[in-house]
């Protein structure tokens, strides 16, 4: 609970620094929310002191040009061993299956590039 009412009051005191209110009354009206509900959380009753109060005390803060939003970092990508090396055999299963449907289908089948044989093409043996 002690990092929410670090949070709250930090927001609080920046948005007085910045003489959007003087009051936590001022606050709570800013905020579009019960002057009780937001002197309860400042004292840092866990009653009103929720996840959601300070999401959204967060926001405020971002749409007001308080704080700049925080900057998502992108998980690099990371394929464990074993999927690769699924990945590899199956891509080696599904050329020699493209191989063996081609001789099937004999001399007018599509080739492994994707390209269509010509009708008088003669696969080399």
């Amino acid at each position: 609970m002690r990092d929410k009412d670090n949070e709250l009051n930090r927001i609080f005191s920046l948005a007085r620094a910045k003489g959007l209110c003087h009051t936590q009354g001022e606050f709570s009206r800013l905020l579009g929310m019960n002057p009780s509900t937001i002197s309860g959380a400042m004292q840092g009753k866990e009653k009103f002191l929720t996840d959601n109060l300070i999401r959204r005390v967060q926001l405020w803060a971002r749409q007001v040009g308080l704080e700049e939003a925080p900057k998502r970092q992108e998980p690099d990508i990371v394929i464990p061993a074993a999927t690769a090396a699924l990945y590899n055999n199956m891509s080696e299963t599904i050329r020699i299956q493209a191989e063996l449907i081609a001789r099937l289908q004999g001399p007018q089948s599509v080739s492994y590039a994707g390209t269509y044989a010509p009708k008088n093409y003669r696969a080399e043996k």
